[in-house]
């Protein structure tokens, strides 16, 4: 019997009260990550910022700006996200929910902003995700819905340690899989979300 959405985030909860080092596993799950090919060769990618111990980003944010590439991060707005391209780190400020996101000042230059079909590689954060791509998120629906208007082409990654890892999350018909699910042990590749199985 697959687990509610409610029922898998009561327990990544409990779960993450006793989970200390998400610096140290955290590092594995990006040792791992940017060993995937697409990393490599992406001249253009949008990553969550880390909060609430989710695996930390701040190190590929940093490896991606000094290897010149386009980093664009990501900031609430009127309850959608927008997209803002990062040129250096001292650019964030703390944010909604105490999530740094960029300085409010930067967001006014149209230079900054870019759109979603401009992405070749998306990561994003969630509670819990599946081998198959299903993630389940913090419930505010922001990832859902900025996940929707992705184009085809973009890679998307969810990280993840693996205690969020579950044999199956529920997935409806608003909810989109990724592409490739990261933890510090494993790397799923999905060979197929345009056809999988909702609830």
């Amino acid at each position: 019997m697959t687990l509610t959405k409610e029922e898998i985030r009561r327990i990544v909860a409990e779960r993450k009260k006793t989970f200390a080092d998400t610096q140290t596993l955290s590092q594995l799950v990006v040792s791992r990550l940017m060993k995937i090919p697409e990393m490599t060769t992406a001249k253009s990618i949008m990553t969550y910022i880390d909060f609430d111990k989710e695996v930390c980003t701040m190190p590929v944010i940093v490896d991606l700006l000094q290897k010149g590439c386009r980093v664009v991060v990501p900031y609430c707005e009127q309850n959608e996200i927008r997209l803002f391209l990062l040129r250096n780190v001292s650019e964030l400020d703390a944010g909604q929910f105490g999530i740094l996101e960029p300085k409010i000042e930067l967001r006014k230059f149209s230079e900054r902003g870019i759109q979603f079909d401009e992405l070749q590689i998306t990561i994003v954060p969630a509670l819990a995700f599946d081998p198959n791509g299903g993630r389940v998120g913090r419930g505010r629906g922001y990832y859902d819905r900025f996940l929707q208007k992705l184009p085809e082409a973009v890679v998307t990654i969810g990280l993840g340690f693996d205690f969020q890892i579950f044999d199956k999350v529920p997935m409806y018909e608003n909810d989109c899989f990724l592409k490739i699910v990261v933890s510090e042990t494993k790397t799923y590749i999905v060979t197929d979300t345009s056809n999988k199985i909702c609830l």
